[in-house]
């Protein structure tokens, strides 16, 4: 049963506003003429015009008594009527005599068996889509209002719903089941399998919660989908049911035991499972995408970290090989014969260590002063290669722009992924690297130019992720990484729009004439924000060129909210 509080079934405030009762509870003329001649007595006007707005304020009429007592003092002072009115009926076919007045004047028609036909088809048609009660009595409120029909109490309403709602999801599970097989059920219900010598059964490893993001997990994570794939055709026996409903079977699944599970009917039992499979799937591939990007995060920093630590350590080096060139210098200023320098300066050589060892400091400080961390993180990347390929060739990943170079680039390297060659041929595109990616990667080795192979695979993972979380590349199959144009609407429905659209936002429906408005409603706004900005206290522009929007003074609290604040924290 849904809760009268999570739907939009209109209720009294307790302790409306003095501007709300001037508005909403404040009769008009019309209003006030109409109760005048609809009835003599002073008392009956206020019936009257408290059923009035009560009914305009909640579409049916409550108790005499639920009224709020704010509303029979403002109303009662509209009529110019003394305290002593109260409301209060002697008999009671007055009471529904004055109901039916308000009902003829607002030309309402009382619920009937037309109106319970009308819920009945509107619930039936939005409950194929949406299972929430909540949202489908919405719905009924919604299309009772604009019918012009009295609402009935809520606990009609809700019992109604609730049995609409209840034919609707059997039809489906009926549906679902007789596109089941004699092995498929079987399988679905061995997960349900109490008797099993594990401690937990299939049905809690399903419905298991994600752990942290370490490389062990994503593993585990990994082994969890290529599992959970084995599990049946789950994609062709939900089909036809709504997103929605399929996410509220799932979510009824997840917080039942298999003891719950195996008491409910079989059409309803084996929907439920289908469907919290079909969403344990969707979860596992956005966490297995998650990890990924947190690991390929992770990978980034501890290079960032290694770069640190190797120039704090190479800082000595950096100074040792500077006082030989020094050495050197200095030897070059003393000498005038090239044959008693060359003698001199392989001297000083060898007494620091040779021209080995010379040479591979020098090579080490080249490396390590810059601010380039890239050929570091192989290093880390090394031990995440092979869950991380696994991983590459269970999800379905394609572009959601025009650009495909990376997705080229990531199938390349999955064609070269048990090469053990440190160099392949420069056969792919590497234009969606940044330039220092592209140097580390292409390599000149005996006058032909070579990819790093290793440094490829790590610049793949290191752009895939980032495209993964901007959502330039979606995984299929996926919620959280999905395709986002699958949630537009499609060009169909949008067509028939645009004119509408166009003439609202005040630009012209064609392609030149919307670019041309477009460009001048920016430039306008921006001369307007350009005029202003130095009367502006809150914007500054720093010496960066940055914009910085300062934080606003707090507004003093109100005198009334001082004790109420003590109270509270008393």
């Amino acid at each position: 049963m849904a809760t009268i509080e999570r739907t939009a079934y209109p209720r009294f405030k307790r302790n409306p506003t003095r501007r709300e009762l001037q508005e909403v509870y404040s009769p008009t003329a019309a209003e006030l003429a109409w109760a005048t001649d609809t009835a003599r007595d002073a008392a009956h006007r206020l019936h009257l015009l408290l059923w009035l707005k009560s009914f305009q304020r909640l579409g049916y009429f409550p108790k005499l008594a639920e009224i709020p007592r704010p509303v029979v003092d403002h109303i009662r002072a509209c009529l110019l009527l003394e305290p002593a009115v109260q409301p209060g009926y002697e008999q009671e076919r007055t009471l529904y005599r004055h109901q039916q007045a308000v009902r003829d004047y607002l030309q309402i028609r009382i619920f009937d068996a037309a109106a319970r036909q009308a819920v009945l088809a509107i619930v039936q048609q939005t409950a194929l889509v949406m299972d929430n009660p909540a949202d489908l009595i919405n719905v009924a409120i919604e299309e009772l209002v604009r019918l012009r029909f009295e609402l009935p109490a809520f606990s009609a309403l809700d019992r109604l719903v609730g049995h609409v709602r209840t034919q609707v999801n059997a039809a489906l599970f009926l549906q679902v089941r007789a596109q089941l097989s004699a092995a498929e059920e079987a399988a679905l219900q061995a997960l349900l399998d109490t008797k099993l010598a594990a401690r937990r059964t299939p049905l809690q490893l399903i419905k298991e919660p994600p752990p942290s993001a370490t490389l062990t997990h994503l593993k585990e994570w990994q082994a969890k989908l290529t599992w959970l794939l084995t599990l049946g055709d789950v994609d062709r026996l939900l089909h036809g049911l709504p997103p929605a409903k399929i996410q509220h079977f799932a979510a009824e699944a997840r917080v039942l035991d298999a003891a719950t599970m195996n008491d409910i009917e079989p059409p309803k039992r084996y929907t439920l499972l289908l469907c919290l499979i079909r969403q344990a799937r969707v979860a596992t591939r956005d966490e297995l995408v998650t990890m990924l990007i947190k690991r390929v995060a992770s990978i980034q920093q501890a290079a960032q970290t290694e770069l640190a630590r190797l120039r704090e350590a190479y800082r000595s080096t950096t100074v040792a090989v500077a006082d030989v060139l020094s050495e050197i210098l200095d030897t070059l200023g003393d000498t005038s014969e090239d044959a008693a320098l060359g003698q001199q300066v392989r001297a000083l050589v060898q007494e620091h260590g040779g021209q080995d060892r010379l040479l591979e400091e020098c090579a080490n400080v080249i490396s390590y002063n810059g601010n380039n961390h890239l050929p570091l993180l192989w290093r880390f990347f090394r031990s995440h290669r092979r869950v991380l390929f696994s991983i590459l060739r269970t999800l379905e990943l394609s572009s959601t722009t025009q650009d495909q170079t990376l997705l080229q680039a990531v199938q390349f390297v999955l064609a070269n992924q048990h090469k053990r060659s440190e160099w392949l041929a420069p056969d792919v595109d590497l234009s969606f690297a940044s330039e220092l990616w592209q140097r580390t990667i292409l390599v000149r080795r005996r006058r032909k130019q070579r990819v790093a192979r290793r440094q490829l695979e790590v610049c793949i993972f290191v752009y895939l992720a980032y495209e993964l979380k901007t959502g330039d590349i979606s995984v299929a199959g996926a919620e959280q990484y999905a395709d986002y144009r699958t949630y537009l609407l499609p060009w169909a429905e949008c067509a028939p729009q645009l004119s509408s659209y166009c003439r609202e936002v005040g630009f012209g429906d064609t392609a030149k004439e919307f670019v041309a408005g477009l460009k001048q409603w920016l430039s306008s706004t921006a001369r307007q924000v350009d005029q202003a900005f130095p009367e502006n206290q809150h914007l500054t522009i720093s010496p960066q060129g940055a914009p910085v929007l300062k934080r606003p003074a707090p507004k003093p609290l109100s005198p009334t909210l001082e004790p109420l604040i003590s109270a509270l924290q008393e």
